[in-house]
């Protein structure tokens, strides 16, 4: 099979209106121009961008610090859902986070989201917590995910 995506890479300022394109087209309540750029410069944050063919059409933010990082943000372009896309792009960050000291991944994701909570799931993360209400347009619960990296990769933590 041949692989779905061509390149992920650090999202850059020159990004901004691929990844607005995508926030607009792709979220219930989407993030404002002005929010996603602040969250290309944050200095504790990540962001990458997965392509097809030379063309944006995903993305990832994520805050970091060590020995935690929580995703914030994962967007593929509605015409290139159920591709694997977010699948690649979510695998090649964990590995990146962990490479750079990261021990637990934390996220939200609506409750009414079941794709992304069943990729979620494939990918180790499991329910920690809900946040009532937490979600506007439409008001929603949150789900609380949680993923151990380094349990999940053999090296468990001692218990105490």
């Amino acid at each position: 099979m041949q692989k779905a995506w061509s390149d992920i890479r650090p999202a850059q300022a020159g990004d901004l209106d691929s990844i607005v394109a995508i926030e607009q087209r792709g979220m219930a309540a989407p993030w404002t121009d002005s929010q996603l750029a602040a969250e290309l410069a944050a200095k504790n944050g990540s962001g990458w961008v997965i392509e097809v063919a030379g063309a944006v059409v995903g993305y990832a933010f994520f805050r970091t610090s060590p020995p935690e990082s929580e995703l914030l943000h994962l967007v593929i372009a509605p015409e290139r859902q159920r591709q694997g896309l977010a699948r690649s792009l979510m695998d090649w960050s964990l590995q990146y986070l962990e490479q750079n000291g990261v021990c637990t991944c934390l996220l939200e994701v609506r409750d009414s989201n079941k794709a992304a909570r069943q990729l979620y799931a494939t990918l180790g993360f499991s329910q920690v917590g809900r946040r009532k209400k937490y979600y506007c347009g439409p008001v929603e619960d949150a789900v609380l995910l949680q993923r151990d990296m380094k349990e999940l990769n053999g090296e468990g933590h001692e218990n105490a």
